[in-house]
């Protein structure tokens, strides 16, 4: 059953994408009436799985903290945009698994999903140099650089069973994740141009790369994965954890998502409160 639905919901998202029907251009190009994004919001890791670690004050600090609390920040930005709807894949400290993310991104009809995430290198390569931020996309080829493949490696690390090459399911996935590989660079760019209108991240931008990340596996909508900073880096991490830092991230990030509607999608409001604006039923 579970794999008959998955099918079914790829041949829509097919079929919106490929021949432009479906909710999604149910505007018939009219700027009275348009749908809200829904924007899926996925905190990296939870529970058990800390992600990176770094030290404040000789204390262990965790990855999971972050992307919840800049999480949580950016979906009240978006919310607080009435063109804006906002999922977010988990809300407490918990593990949601890889694919169960971007099941989850699937059932809730996203429109992009952003995986926030924070970098750390170990101490032994000189990790506590590594500062700045980068943003991901999905390929299907993997990062051509060490750094990238080993980034893919650690966020990738779950338990469980992959899926098969010659599953034909699988290569239709495939094949749409491939479609949307081109939207996911234009989502990157607009959040790195945002990114970069602040001196700290424009003076530390590591830029924009591509590699199978796992997690970005959503083969109905563009995807991008956010790397905020380095926990590792002695100050970086501070500026992780600090308040003001957090809500920084959250309106760069946010200022990012509606930049690339605003220059890719001609249905998108210029002005929030103008137009009638729809929210889809679930």
């Amino acid at each position: 059953m579970h794999r008959r639905s998955a099918l079914l919901r790829l041949l829509v998202a097919m079929a919106i994408l490929f021949l432009g029907v479906g909710e999604r251009a149910a505007t018939g190009g009219s700027n009275d009436t348009v749908w809200r994004r829904r924007i899926i919001i996925d905190p990296g890791h939870g529970g058990h799985h800390k992600g990176g670690i770094g030290r404040i004050n000789g204390r262990e600090v965790y990855e999971k903290d972050v992307t919840i609390r800049v999480g949580e920040r950016l979906e009240k930005l978006l919310l607080a945009d009435p063109r804006f709807e906002v999922r977010l894949t988990r809300r407490k400290d918990v593990y949601v698994g890889l694919r169960e993310r971007t099941q989850i991104a699937t059932e809730q009809s996203g429109d992009l999903f952003v995986s926030l995430h924070c970098n750390a290198v170990p101490s032994s390569s000189r990790g506590s140099k590594a500062k700045g931020f980068e943003i991901w996309t999905w390929n299907s080829s993997g990062s051509v650089s060490a750094a990238g493949k080993a980034l893919a490696k650690i966020e990738n690390e779950e338990p469980g069973p992959t899926r098969s090459p010659n599953n034909i399911l699988n290569r239709m996935m495939f094949d749409a994740l491939e479609s949307h590989a081109l939207e996911s660079k234009r989502v990157a760019s607009a959040v790195r141009a945002s990114m970069d209108t602040h001196p700290y991240f424009r003076a530390n931008d590591r830029g924009l790369d591509s590699a199978r990340f796992t997690v970005l596996e959503v083969y109905d909508m563009p995807s991008i994965l956010i790397e905020l900073g380095f926990m590792t880096h002695p100050q970086e991490v501070k500026m992780l954890f600090d308040p003001e830092w957090q809500n920084r991230y959250a309106q760069l990030i946010y200022q990012g998502i509606v930049r690339y509607y605003q220059t890719t999608d001609s249905n998108f409001p210029t002005n929030p409160s103008t137009g009638r604006l729809l929210s889809r039923a679930h």
